[in-house]
């Protein structure tokens, strides 16, 4: 039994989706991780220009990892590979929960989406109920009028509220979930080391990003910040420090964020049934 899964997992590893997809992915990881923690110092080891070469020593090591996963995945990986389970009714339901998530999270993060015509009233500000004779121009205008779709007047959310609630690092864990949800759905090896990647990076990062934040590193982590919001998604809310009701009311408050989010998720499953 032991000898068969190490002959398979070797199998796997001489794979040209796998290892292209995964060496991109753990070079990708490896290289923000080690030179974003080392910055300063790999500046001014660099000397003159420092600021200048590191930038540039970072965009190409990143590019290079981009293009690896890039060319791993379109070119051994999408549809394609050693197939390593069979997904069943579970792991499809399982897999629209997880991108519905992660879609969701990312659409929060936007302003509140509106409907874009209104009936009646200014496009961009409630006119008085009743004109004034010194003003006519506040006479309430009638009839369907256009509004931007995105509602910047909402206000600026709570650094704790929101998309904050479940995970104070919220964009790299739609990102995750987005990629989970796909990972639950395939039957491929390659496409299991793709989107399970995005993941251990959010995981990663957020860890990392917490650790440097701490030392005053590239930004700030208050210690009322980290005692209100979790690293990992959903911990805060279990554990009491963040309200479930009220991220209830932030959801039903971006109803339109919420369902253009679970949309997407459910547009994805249908594509996937064709495979």
């Amino acid at each position: 039994m032991a000898t068969a899964v190490a002959t398979r997992g070797a199998g796997l590893l001489q794979n040209k989706g796998v290892l292209f997809i995964g060496g991109g992915w753990a070079g990708f990881i490896a290289e923000n991780l080690i030179l974003s923690e080392n910055r300063q110092w790999i500046i001014e080891k660099f000397g003159e220009n420092g600021e200048a070469r590191y930038i540039q020593a970072y965009g190409t090591l990143s590019t290079v990892a981009c293009a690896s996963i890039g060319y791993g995945y379109l070119r051994h990986g999408w549809g394609k590979g050693p197939r390593v389970r069979v997904p069943g009714v579970a792991s499809k339901v399982v897999a629209v929960a997880l991108q519905s998530t992660g879609f969701i999270g990312a659409f929060m993060l936007l302003p509140k989406l509106q409907i874009p015509v209104t009936l009646g009233g200014d496009a961009q500000a409630p006119a008085p109920a009743v004109p004034t004779a010194a003003d006519p121009s506040t006479k309430p205008s009638t009839g369907f009028q256009l509004r931007c779709p995105m509602d910047f007047k909402a206000g600026d959310a709570a650094p704790d509220s929101g998309p904050a609630r479940v995970t104070r690092h919220a964009a790299f864990w739609a990102m995750g979930f987005v990629g989970l949800g796909a990972a639950a759905a395939t039957a491929f090896a390659t496409e299991l080391v793709m989107f399970t990647s995005p993941a251990i990076f959010a995981l990663l990062g957020g860890l990392h990003q917490d650790s440097r934040y701490r030392r005053g590193l590239g930004g700030t982590l208050t210690a009322e910040k980290e005692e209100r919001t979790s690293c990992l998604p959903f911990v805060a809310l279990f554990e009491g420090r963040q309200s479930w009701q009220l991220l209830g009311e932030e959801l039903r408050e971006k109803s339109l964020n919420v369902a253009l989010g679970v949309t997407v998720a459910v547009g994805l499953a249908v594509l996937r049934r064709g495979r």
